[in-house]
């Protein structure tokens, strides 16, 4: 799907546990994207790199809802 959307955060905000959404511009919100690894990546804010997008608790379940969290290192960023 093209929607033109572009991954952002609730607000702008980079305080951790704001929820990610679909934004019309990319100004509030910029990603760096790491490969750690075989077809493994680690995605921190541009603006401010002590924060990953997170998956609360590590759940695997369908329709997750992703946060922003301070970085971890764990499996579940």
């Amino acid at each position: 799907m093209n929607s033109g959307k572009y991954l952002g955060t609730a607000g702008g905000s980079t305080a951790s546990g704001t929820n990610l959404v679909l934004a019309d511009s990319s100004a509030n919100t910029r990603w760096n994207i790491f490969g750690i690894g075989e077809n493994k990546f680690k995605i921190d804010m541009f603006q401010n790199a002590n924060r990953s997008i997170d998956v609360p608790g590590g759940s695997s379940n369908t329709g997750t809802r992703l946060i922003v969290w301070s970085v971890q290192n764990s499996s579940n960023q």
